[in-house]
């Protein structure tokens, strides 16, 4: 039952105390710590999926370990093209220095917020996005890579163009 995703079973044990009532228990246990992190997981996946942002986790060495359904969606990539592949896939060469300095701000805080980079679309069009960056971590706070949080701030720019351009008139 256990093996089969059931963490809610119990294994019923007599009260012997024997070996065999040992690794009754060590089942128990372990379906008990299996429901836990599954439990987590499928917390955490719904969240990553439920993100209407683009969402990207870097790896330290900056190639993309994970893209969610709205960074597929607004760039047109399909999430093979993406994952494993370097950062500067989807941005840009002036994007990338700023990417460099927003890793060495990291090392002494944890987040950067409102940082403007353009991601590149499949077709090669550069989409502006505001940017949030946080550091990752695991439970015991070692660094695991980077976050990027982005949305996208095509119709913004738009608009300020346009105020530009009643201005100048």
């Amino acid at each position: 039952e256990v093996a089969n995703g059931n963490f809610d079973y119990k294994i019923d044990h007599s009260d012997a105390g024997d070996e065999l009532d040992g690794l009754i228990g060590g089942i128990n246990m372990l379906g008990e710590e299996l429901k836990v992190s599954t439990v987590s997981k499928d917390f955490i996946e719904s969240i990553y999926k439920g993100v209407v942002d683009t969402l990207v986790i870097l790896r330290h060495d900056l190639t993309i370990e994970r893209v969610n359904d709205s960074a597929l969606m607004s760039l047109n990539y399909t999430a093979r093209e993406l994952e494993n592949a370097p950062f500067r896939k989807i941005i840009g060469k002036d994007d990338y220095l700023i990417l460099e300095a927003v890793k060495k701000t990291l090392i002494h805080e944890d987040n950067c917020h409102n940082i403007e980079i353009n991601l590149r679309h499949k077709n090669g069009d550069f989409v502006p996005h505001s940017a949030s960056f946080s550091v990752l971590y695991d439970n015991q706070r070692n660094n695991l890579g980077i976050i990027l949080i982005a949305k996208d701030i095509t119709q913004q720019k738009n608009f300020e163009n346009q105020l530009l351009e009643a201005k100048e008139r």
